[in-house]
C-alpha cells in the first residue's frame, strides 16, 4: 500500500515538474513579446493574438507588465524640466481585458521643481478611462454592430466571461462609432488601385466602376411626445464590374437628406481613391432625383443608367391597366422591351401618346411617359449591355439588406437617428474591410502624451491638487 502511494507521488511530482516547465516556456515566450515602452496595452494584446496566444492567465500578464514597467520607469524624470522625480506612493489598478482582470501597482511621481504629479504607467499603456479597456471595446462594438445590445452582452459573457450591462455595451459601441466618419472607414487608395489592377486586362476595355445608390426606410424615434417615423437611409455602394465578376470597393449608408448625401459623394471624390483614367465610371439608380443630382455634381462625366428592372415595373404597371387581354399585353411588352434595347425610346413614347385612353389607364400612361422622358438619356440598354455596364441595381438593394435592414429593422426597435447612423457606420467599416485599421487609428488618437496627472487624494494627502 505504501509503495503504491509512493509511486502515485512520483507521477504527481513528474506532472508537477512538466507543468511548470511548460509554464516557464510560455512565460518566457510571452515576456519577450510584451513591449510596454513602445506599444500600448491594446497593441500588446493585439500582438499576442497575432502569435495565436488566446488564453493566457491574466496573473501572468499582470506580473510581466508590472515588472517591465518598473524596469523602464525606475528612474523617472520630469518631462518638463528633466529633473528626477520622487516616488509618491502607488495606486492599485484593476482593469478588465479580454484576457481577464489585469492588476498592477501604478506609482505616482512628483517633480519638486514643477510641483507636478505624473502617473507614467497609465500613459505608457494608454489605459482607457473606466474599467473596460480598448480590446474589450473593440470586440463589443464589432458584435453590437451585428446583434442587439442585450444579445451582445450575453455573447461576450459566454465567450470571454465579461459581465457587461446593456447600458455599458451601448456606451462602448457609440463612443467608438462617433469617430467612424466616411474618410475614416473608406478603404485605402492603394487597396482600391490593387483591385482595379487585378481587373484590368491587356487590350480590353477598362473595367467599369459602378456607383449604385438607393434608399432604405429605417425606423426612427422622434422628439418626445411625437409619433415614431420611418426615415430614408441613403446608401451608396461602389464596386468594380469586370464581366460577371463584382469586386466590392466601398459602402456608406446614413439616414440623411439629399444635401448630406451630396456631401458624402464629394468626400469620396476628394479622397482621390479611384484612378479615373483607368476605369469607366457609371451610376445606376431607380430614377430618384437625388441620386442623379449628387452624381452629376461629383462625377459629371459618369455614365448614368436607369435600373432596367425598375423601369420594367413601371411599364408592367401601365400594361396591366391598359390591356385586359393577356396575349395583347404580352405582345406589347415584348415589343416595348425590344425598342428600349434598340434605343428607340421616341417610338415607345409616340406609341403611348397615340393611345386613346381614359380613367386609370390614362393616368398610368401619363405617369409612364413622364418617367421615361425624365430618364431618356439613361435607357440605352442595348449599348450598356454590350459595353459591360450593369442593367440592374441589385447590388445596392442587397447592400441595403445586409447593412441596414438586418440590424436596424428588428421587432420593436425604433432608433434615434444619430445612434442608427453610428451602427450603420460601423457596419460599413466591416464590409469595407477597414474596421481593424479604423479601430487602431481610434485607439491611437485617444493616447495621452506623458503629462501631469491629477493626483489621487487618498495617496497624496497634503500635497495639493493640481
Amino acid at each position: 500500500m505504501q509503495s503504491a502511494l509512493n509511486q502515485s507521488d512520483i507521477y504527481k511530482d513528474r506532472a508537477h515538474r512538466k507543468y511548470f516547465s511548460d509554464m516557464k516556456k510560455l512565460f518566457d515566450y510571452v515576456y519577450d513579446i510584451i513591449d510596454v515602452l513602445g506599444m500600448s496595452l491594446f497593441g500588446n494584446i493585439e500582438k499576442l493574438r497575432v502569435h495565436k496566444l488566446y488564453n493566457i492567465d491574466p496573473k501572468m500578464l499582470s506580473a510581466i507588465i508590472e515588472t517591465k514597467l518598473e524596469h523602464y520607469f525606475s528612474g523617472f524624470e520630469c518631462p518638463l524640466c528633466g529633473c528626477k522625480c520622487r516616488h509618491n506612493n502607488k495606486l492599485k489598478r484593476h482593469i478588465e481585458t479580454t484576457y481577464g482582470t489585469i492588476s498592477f501597482d501604478s506609482p505616482y511621481y512628483k517633480c519638486k521643481n514643477c510641483d507636478k504629479f505624473y502617473e507614467p504607467y497609465v500613459s505608457a499603456l494608454n489605459i482607457r478611462k473606466g474599467k473596460y479597456q480598448y480590446d474589450v471595446q473593440k470586440i463589443v462594438a464589432k458584435v453590437a454592430s451585428s446583434v442587439p445590445f442585450d444579445e451582445t452582452a450575453e455573447i461576450l459573457y459566454d465567450t470571454h466571461g465579461l459581465s457587461l450591462s446593456q447600458a455599458t455595451v451601448h456606451e462602448l459601441t457609440n463612443e467608438l462609432a462617433a469617430h467612424a466618419r466616411l474618410e475614416e472607414i473608406s478603404p485605402e487608395a492603394a487597396t482600391i488601385h490593387e483591385i482595379i489592377e487585378q481587373a484590368t486586362r491587356p487590350n480590353k476595355a477598362r473595367p467599369v466602376l459602378v456607383f449604385a445608390a438607393d434608399g432604405a426606410m429605417s425606423p426612427t424615434r422622434t422628439e418626445k411626445g411625437k409619433p415614431n417615423a420611418w426615415k430614408e437611409a441613403k446608401g451608396i455602394r461602389v464596386y468594380l464590374l469586370d464581366g460577371q465578376h463584382l469586386a466590392q470597393v466601398l459602402s456608406w449608408h446614413q439616414i440623411c437628406d439629399k444635401h448630406r448625401f451630396k456631401s458624402f459623394l464629394q468626400q469620396i471624390k476628394q479622397q482621390n481613391l479611384f484612378p479615373e483614367d483607368k476605369v469607366r465610371i457609371c451610376c445606376i439608380g431607380d430614377g430618384a432625383g437625388w441620386i442623379w443630382e449628387a452624381m452629376e455634381e461629383a462625377f459629371p462625366d459618369a455614365r448614368q443608367i436607369l435600373d432596367y428592372y425598375h423601369c420594367q415595373e413601371h411599364i408592367h404597371e401601365f400594361a396591366n391597366a391598359r390591356f385586359a387581354d393577356k396575349a395583347a399585353r404580352d405582345k406589347w411588352l415584348r415589343e416595348t422591351t425590344n425598342r428600349l434595347f434598340q434605343n428607340k425610346l421616341s417610338s415607345v413614347l409616340a406609341g403611348l401618346r397615340r393611345m386613346k385612353l381614359t380613367g386609370e389607364a390614362a393616368e398610368k400612361r401619363d405617369a409612364l411617359c413622364s418617367y421615361l422622358s425624365k430618364n431618356k438619356d439613361r435607357m440605352d440598354y442595348g449599348k450598356a449591355k454590350r459595353g459591360g455596364y450593369p442593367l440592374g441595381s441589385g447590388a445596392i438593394e442587397s447592400a441595403n439588406k445586409f447593412i441596414s435592414h438586418i440590424r436596424l429593422k428588428r421587432s420593436g426597435a425604433w432608433w434615434k437617428v444619430d445612434l442608427a447612423n453610428n451602427i450603420l457606420a460601423l457596419r460599413c467599416s466591416r464590409y469595407n474591410k477597414s474596421f481593424d485599421r479604423f479601430f487602431a487609428a481610434y485607439e491611437k488618437s485617444q493616447r495621452q502624451d506623458l503629462g501631469p496627472a491629477r493626483p489621487h487624494l487618498s495617496l497624496c494627502q497634503g500635497a495639493g491638487r493640481k
